[in-house]
């Protein structure tokens, strides 16, 4: 998609398309473009650091992540072109739900709807929301969601 407009960019101003979904290559292409290089390098050191600490404090338990818009109810994927946040979760150690696991490299998202919330197994449900409030089948809202097994996570 922004392939078709990148002759328009390209004659506004020097343009990259990048569409790697890999966050540390895409820094590491803004290093090179910004002679940022060293710094980028270290910064990425401290993360994967602080990433190693919080790893050994995550608790072994299955947790379920979904987003919810006011369009509709999204998961990200665990998956092998996973967005960001959710490539560190699982770099984390973070086990999530068999419905939220794939190997499909053209998976990078689900939009459950209601029907498929049971699919959602986990002990632990997080809620996202993009929306003002998160619509609840009564017409309610809540911060936080019921798994299958009828908990919902601390807030």
């Amino acid at each position: 998609m922004a392939g078709a407009i990148y002759p328009q960019l390209a004659q506004l101003a020097p343009t990259l398309l990048y569409g790697s979904t890999d966050w540390r290559g895409f820094y590491g292409v803004l290093a090179g473009i910004t002679g940022k290089q060293d710094e980028i390098a270290e910064q990425l050191l401290a993360f994967d650091a602080r990433l190693a600490g919080i790893k050994a404090r995550v608790p072994v338990r299955t947790v379920s992540v979904l987003r919810i818009t006011s369009w509709d109810f999204q998961v990200y994927l665990d998956a092998p072109q996973s967005y960001a946040p959710f490539e560190i979760m699982k770099q984390a150690g973070v086990k999530r739900s068999a419905y939220e696991v794939t190997d499909d490299p053209s998976l990078s998202m689900k939009r459950p709807d209601w029907r498929s919330f049971p699919s959602l197994t986990a002990r632990c449900c997080f809620t996202s929301s993009a929306a003002r409030t998160i619509p609840t089948r009564t017409g309610g809202t809540r911060k936080c969601w019921p798994t299958r097994s009828g908990r919902c996570c601390p807030q």
